[in-house]
């Protein structure tokens, strides 16, 4: 389990801005359309990105951003990026990972309301069944990834960070609703389905300081 004093990295969460999915109401899980400019930041998204407050990163620390490579993540990204070395950022880096897409909500719910998201949490945060019912009410929505699965990926992204040394650095995770939502829960100790309840919800560009969530269990 993660310790807040044990790790190398200052980890941070960065939602994307206001995309053009948002604008529709739609569920946009799928790479083959998710990554195209089309679907990316609308306007109202991209003045968001580039407003954020880069004051909330460490002067002291060079700066790795990882993004989603879905456009409205990466679009959200290359202007914080932008907007860092701007502001005397000298050493900041960016690289795409699919490790940081969306959930996975499967065919059956791309491009439907967002309001299908309301059954997907449901089954996410019930308790009363085992994880192998929840996998099988989801399978029914068409959802392909459970709240657990979510959680390991980013985890697992995490620990490669962490081992692979170096001198302590500020990770900007720029990412996606759910992904974000569950990746706090990861942080906090908590169950990954309930993030919807355990967690402050995370706006468009929404920054989140990730270390500080993180259970001090030392007295």
């Amino acid at each position: 389990e993660m310790q807040r004093g044990q790790l190398r990295h200052q980890y941070y969460a960065l939602r994307h801005g206001h995309s053009v999915p948002n604008e529709r109401d739609r569920i946009n899980s799928d790479p083959a359309t998710a990554c195209l400019p089309a679907n990316g930041l609308t306007e109202k998204g991209h003045q968001q990105a580039a407003a954020v407050d880069v004051a909330a990163f460490p002067e002291a620390l060079p700066i790795s951003i990882y993004t989603s490579d879905f456009a409205r993540a990466r679009q959200t990204a290359e202007h914080l990026r932008e907007m860092l070395l701007q502001a005397g950022h000298h050493d900041v880096t960016l690289a795409e990972t699919p490790t940081l897409r969306e959930r996975d909500f499967g065919p059956l719910l791309e491009g439907e309301s967002t309001v299908c998201y309301i059954d997907v949490w449901r089954v996410d945060g019930d308790t009363t069944v085992d994880m192998a019912e929840r996998r099988r009410q989801l399978a029914v929505l068409g959802v392909r990834e459970t709240a657990e699965q979510v959680a390991a990926r980013v985890l697992s992204f995490v620990v490669q960070l962490e081992a692979k040394g170096g001198e302590p650095r500020a990770i900007v995770l720029v990412a996606h609703g759910d992904v974000l939502q569950i990746t706090q829960t990861a942080f906090m100790r908590v169950p990954a389905g309930s993030h919807r309840t355990s967690v402050p919800h995370l706006p468009n560009v929404g920054l989140r300081h990730l270390n500080t969530l993180i259970p001090n269990l030392c007295p």
